[in-house]
């Protein structure tokens, strides 16, 4: 059975190219490549590993790349910042395994559940208000207590997660918004609602802040071992 798509990655894709080197250059998203940093650091401690070849999943490849490397390519992969936007995540978790050796260790960081529940509210309120029912505004995420579960359905070992909770303070309303396009991270849905929003649906968003213009990006990361092959 097909899982129905919720996401239109060809537009996200297209979202990453256009703010690339904001994106780049963004707070939270340096602060999840620091996560990334600290975590592969803490595996090769650990382990006493060290990784030789390692592929780091890029931004306009995440929905395609493992299509251009053969089987046991890699002892290491890493992905920041997609698996929440990937519509069959344990596909996407498969092919990782495909492409690591035995033993290789798959690293991954991505904006999980609480991510932007202040703004998820406040758009619910509006669009009710507005409208008089809910539409899709903020991508739906997973916890990283899922993103455990789903990382060990697709066989992998010694899974580990954890979360860190980053609250970002803005001057105002627009300074949010403008924040979460140019991180590459606005709707991408494709159910979203395809009219241009009337300005009544943003002011009444905005009320429902009540001037707390504060953003929480939920930052979950996951790591977990291909297990090592038996001798035939």
């Amino acid at each position: 059975m097909m899982k129905q798509e919720i996401f239109d990655e060809k537009v996200r894709i297209k979202r990453l190219n256009q703010y690339k080197d904001m994106r780049l250059s963004d707070p939270i998203y340096q602060r999840v490549q620091s996560i990334l940093q600290c975590s592969y650091d803490d595996i090769t401690t650990v382990y006493h590993r060290n990784f030789e070849n390692v592929l780091t999943i890029s931004d306009d490849r995440y929905s395609t790349f493992w299509q251009e490397y053969p089987q046991s390519s890699f002892d290491a992969i890493i992905s920041c910042m997609h698996l929440h936007c990937i519509n069959d995540i344990q596909q996407y978790l498969r092919h990782c395994s495909n492409l690591l050796q035995s033993n290789g260790v798959f690293l991954c960081s991505f904006l999980g559940n609480d991510t932007l529940s202040q703004l998820r509210k406040a758009f619910s309120i509006a669009d009710y208000s507005v409208y008089g029912g809910l539409y899709p505004r903020i991508i739906p995420m997973i916890d990283a207590k899922t993103a455990a579960a789903l990382l060990s359905s697709c066989g992998y070992q010694q899974v580990a997660a954890s979360t860190e909770d980053v609250d970002v303070v803005y001057d105002d309303f627009h300074q949010m918004l403008r924040h979460i396009k140019t991180l590459g991270e606005s709707n991408s849905m494709l159910q979203r609602k395809q009219s241009i929003c009337g300005k009544m649906l943003f002011q009444e968003a905005e009320k429902a802040l009540q001037g707390q213009y504060i953003s929480t990006f939920s930052i979950v990361t996951i790591s977990g071992f291909k297990p090592i092959a038996k001798p035939l």
